[in-house]
Protein backbone atom coordinates (compact mmCIF):
# COMPACT_ATOMS: atom_id res chain seq x y z
CA UNK A 1 0.00 0.00 0.00
CA UNK A 2 2.52 2.05 1.38
CA UNK A 3 4.31 1.51 -2.96
CA UNK A 4 0.96 2.53 -4.24
CA UNK A 5 0.53 5.43 -2.12
CA UNK A 6 3.86 6.81 -3.05
CA UNK A 7 2.86 6.43 -6.69
CA UNK A 8 -0.39 8.61 -6.10
CA UNK A 9 2.01 11.28 -4.70
CA UNK A 10 4.13 11.11 -7.79
CA UNK A 11 0.70 11.45 -10.19
CA UNK A 12 -0.49 14.04 -7.85
CA UNK A 13 2.54 16.23 -8.04
CA UNK A 14 2.82 15.77 -11.32
CA UNK A 15 -0.87 16.76 -12.31
CA UNK A 16 -0.69 19.77 -9.97
CA UNK A 17 2.60 20.91 -12.17
CA UNK A 18 0.74 20.79 -14.76
CA UNK A 19 -2.41 22.56 -13.44
CA UNK A 20 -0.32 25.06 -12.56
CA UNK A 21 0.92 25.66 -16.39
CA UNK A 22 -2.72 25.95 -17.54
CA UNK A 23 -3.80 28.56 -15.33
CA UNK A 24 -0.26 30.58 -16.39
CA UNK A 25 -1.44 29.97 -20.32
CA UNK A 26 -5.31 29.91 -19.85
CA UNK A 27 -5.39 33.56 -21.71
CA UNK A 28 -3.61 31.85 -24.79
CA UNK A 29 -6.63 29.40 -25.68
CA UNK A 30 -9.09 29.78 -23.08
CA UNK A 31 -11.40 27.04 -24.61
CA UNK A 32 -9.38 24.25 -24.58
CA UNK A 33 -7.47 24.91 -21.43
CA UNK A 34 -10.73 25.50 -19.68
CA UNK A 35 -11.15 21.91 -20.15
CA UNK A 36 -7.93 20.70 -19.39
CA UNK A 37 -8.39 22.81 -16.36
CA UNK A 38 -11.50 20.78 -15.51
CA UNK A 39 -10.45 17.11 -16.21
CA UNK A 40 -6.67 17.86 -14.32
CA UNK A 41 -8.72 19.27 -11.13
CA UNK A 42 -11.37 16.02 -11.34
CA UNK A 43 -8.49 13.90 -11.54
CA UNK A 44 -6.31 15.57 -8.46
CA UNK A 45 -9.82 15.49 -6.47
CA UNK A 46 -9.87 11.79 -7.42
CA UNK A 47 -6.43 10.99 -6.36
CA UNK A 48 -5.87 13.16 -3.45
CA UNK A 49 -9.14 11.69 -1.81
CA UNK A 50 -7.59 8.27 -2.12
CA UNK A 51 -4.22 9.08 -0.62
CA UNK A 52 -5.96 10.73 2.29
CA UNK A 53 -7.97 7.60 2.92
CA UNK A 54 -5.26 5.17 2.58
CA UNK A 55 -2.49 7.06 4.54
CA UNK A 56 -1.26 6.37 7.86
CA UNK A 57 0.69 9.51 8.23
CA UNK A 58 0.42 12.97 6.24
CA UNK A 59 3.32 14.70 4.96
CA UNK A 60 3.22 18.57 5.30
CA UNK A 61 5.73 18.80 2.84
CA UNK A 62 3.79 17.02 0.25
CA UNK A 63 0.86 18.92 0.99
CA UNK A 64 2.81 22.21 0.55
CA UNK A 65 3.79 21.40 -2.75
CA UNK A 66 -0.04 20.36 -4.03
CA UNK A 67 -2.03 22.44 -2.07
CA UNK A 68 -0.51 25.66 -3.84
CA UNK A 69 0.02 26.96 -7.52
CA UNK A 70 2.83 29.42 -8.60
CA UNK A 71 2.00 32.47 -10.66
CA UNK A 72 4.02 34.03 -12.83
CA UNK A 73 4.24 37.19 -10.75
CA UNK A 74 5.33 35.23 -7.89
CA UNK A 75 2.13 35.24 -5.91
CA UNK A 76 0.26 31.31 -5.34
CA UNK A 77 -3.04 30.52 -5.88
CA UNK A 78 -5.00 27.66 -3.78
CA UNK A 79 -5.17 24.37 -5.59
CA UNK A 80 -9.11 24.24 -4.91
CA UNK A 81 -9.40 20.23 -5.26
CA UNK A 82 -6.68 19.34 -2.72
CA UNK A 83 -8.23 22.62 -0.73
CA UNK A 84 -11.67 20.91 -1.07
CA UNK A 85 -10.53 17.59 -0.09
CA UNK A 86 -8.51 18.76 3.01
CA UNK A 87 -11.84 20.75 4.40
CA UNK A 88 -13.57 17.67 3.95
CA UNK A 89 -11.21 15.81 6.17
CA UNK A 90 -11.05 18.75 8.98
CA UNK A 91 -7.43 18.84 7.83
CA UNK A 92 -5.11 20.09 10.46
CA UNK A 93 -3.17 22.97 8.86
CA UNK A 94 -0.41 23.43 11.51
CA UNK A 95 2.76 24.32 9.32
CA UNK A 96 1.18 25.24 5.97
CA UNK A 97 1.41 28.85 5.51
CA UNK A 98 -0.76 31.54 3.38
CA UNK A 99 1.94 33.50 3.10
CA UNK A 100 2.40 35.09 -0.51
CA UNK A 101 -1.28 33.02 -1.45
CA UNK A 102 -4.22 34.51 -3.05
CA UNK A 103 -7.00 33.83 -0.78
CA UNK A 104 -10.34 35.63 -2.07
CA UNK A 105 -13.48 33.66 -2.70
CA UNK A 106 -12.48 30.97 -0.55
CA UNK A 107 -13.73 29.70 2.69
CA UNK A 108 -12.06 28.14 5.61
CA UNK A 109 -14.34 26.58 7.73
CA UNK A 110 -13.46 22.74 8.80
CA UNK A 111 -9.86 23.17 8.44
CA UNK A 112 -7.78 23.52 11.86
CA UNK A 113 -5.16 25.33 13.12
CA UNK A 114 -4.99 27.55 10.01
CA UNK A 115 -3.46 31.01 10.17
CA UNK A 116 -3.85 33.92 8.20
CA UNK A 117 -1.73 37.60 8.16
CA UNK A 118 -3.64 39.75 6.80
CA UNK A 119 -0.06 41.65 5.37
CA UNK A 120 0.78 39.27 3.67
CA UNK A 121 -2.03 38.26 1.51
CA UNK A 122 -1.11 39.75 -2.01
CA UNK A 123 -2.55 42.86 -2.59
CA UNK A 124 -4.30 42.14 0.95
CA UNK A 125 -7.78 41.21 -0.89
CA UNK A 126 -9.30 38.80 1.40
CA UNK A 127 -12.93 39.81 -0.04
CA UNK A 128 -15.34 36.83 -0.16
CA UNK A 129 -13.36 35.14 2.72
CA UNK A 130 -15.16 33.08 5.82
CA UNK A 131 -13.07 32.95 8.18
CA UNK A 132 -14.36 30.49 10.54
CA UNK A 133 -12.34 28.84 12.82
CA UNK A 134 -9.17 30.69 11.08
CA UNK A 135 -6.31 32.62 13.44
CA UNK A 136 -6.15 36.18 11.50
CA UNK A 137 -3.81 38.66 12.17
CA UNK A 138 -2.28 41.81 10.85
CA UNK A 139 -3.66 44.79 10.15
CA UNK A 140 -7.16 45.84 8.12
CA UNK A 141 -5.68 48.77 7.19
CA UNK A 142 -6.13 49.41 2.90
CA UNK A 143 -7.73 45.66 3.30
CA UNK A 144 -10.76 44.53 0.57
CA UNK A 145 -13.03 43.67 3.44
CA UNK A 146 -16.09 43.36 0.42
CA UNK A 147 -18.19 40.20 1.36
CA UNK A 148 -15.60 38.76 3.72
CA UNK A 149 -17.55 36.95 6.66
CA UNK A 150 -15.25 37.72 10.37
CA UNK A 151 -17.59 35.75 12.39
CA UNK A 152 -15.59 32.76 14.18
CA UNK A 153 -12.81 33.86 13.63
CA UNK A 154 -9.39 34.11 16.40
CA UNK A 155 -8.65 37.55 16.01
CA UNK A 156 -7.94 40.94 17.86
CA UNK A 157 -8.58 42.73 14.63
CA UNK A 158 -9.35 46.37 14.73
CA UNK A 159 -11.09 48.38 11.69
CA UNK A 160 -11.43 52.45 10.72
CA UNK A 161 -14.33 52.04 8.20
CA UNK A 162 -12.12 54.94 6.58
CA UNK A 163 -9.17 52.77 6.11
CA UNK A 164 -10.16 50.07 4.15
CA UNK A 165 -10.01 49.55 0.36
CA UNK A 166 -12.56 51.62 -1.28
CA UNK A 167 -14.47 52.90 1.58
CA UNK A 168 -16.45 49.84 1.42
CA UNK A 169 -18.14 47.24 3.82
CA UNK A 170 -20.29 46.04 1.09
CA UNK A 171 -21.70 42.40 2.67
CA UNK A 172 -18.83 42.70 5.01
CA UNK A 173 -19.62 40.28 8.65
CA UNK A 174 -18.13 42.51 11.41
CA UNK A 175 -18.88 40.02 14.40
CA UNK A 176 -15.66 40.39 16.45
CA UNK A 177 -14.10 43.20 14.87
CA UNK A 178 -13.92 46.75 16.95
CA UNK A 179 -14.39 49.72 14.71
CA UNK A 180 -11.98 52.25 16.09
CA UNK A 181 -11.09 55.77 14.30
CA UNK A 182 -10.50 59.55 15.45
CA UNK A 183 -13.07 60.99 12.75
CA UNK A 184 -16.21 62.67 14.18
CA UNK A 185 -18.62 60.37 11.46
CA UNK A 186 -16.22 57.64 10.85
CA UNK A 187 -18.68 56.04 8.11
CA UNK A 188 -18.99 59.08 6.41
CA UNK A 189 -19.14 58.15 2.58
CA UNK A 190 -18.37 54.29 3.60
CA UNK A 191 -20.33 51.69 1.34
CA UNK A 192 -22.51 49.65 4.43
CA UNK A 193 -24.93 47.87 2.11
CA UNK A 194 -25.75 44.43 3.57
CA UNK A 195 -23.23 44.67 6.27
CA UNK A 196 -23.63 42.71 9.40
CA UNK A 197 -22.93 44.98 12.58
CA UNK A 198 -24.41 41.72 14.87
CA UNK A 199 -21.26 41.64 17.51
CA UNK A 200 -19.30 43.99 16.27
CA UNK A 201 -16.99 45.70 19.58
CA UNK A 202 -16.63 49.45 19.87
CA UNK A 203 -19.07 52.04 19.82
CA UNK A 204 -19.77 52.64 16.03
CA UNK A 205 -22.25 55.76 15.81
CA UNK A 206 -23.58 56.08 12.28
CA UNK A 207 -24.71 59.33 10.39
CA UNK A 208 -27.93 57.65 7.34
CA UNK A 209 -26.90 61.24 6.08
CA UNK A 210 -23.76 60.68 5.46
CA UNK A 211 -23.71 56.98 4.07
CA UNK A 212 -22.74 55.26 0.52
CA UNK A 213 -25.36 52.23 -0.10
Amino acid sequence: MEAVNNDIKDVLISNARLLEQNYNGQEKNTNNINKIISELEQSIKHLFSLHISTTKKIDIGFINKVLFLQNTDGTKRINKPIFSVLKDNKFDMQGISFDGVHINNHLFEGLQNVIIDIDKVPEKDISKVKFTGVLVIGSLECANVEGTSFKGCISKLVLNPQKVKNKSLKYTVLEGIEIIGEEIDLFQDVCIEGTDFIGVLGNPKINPQTKEY
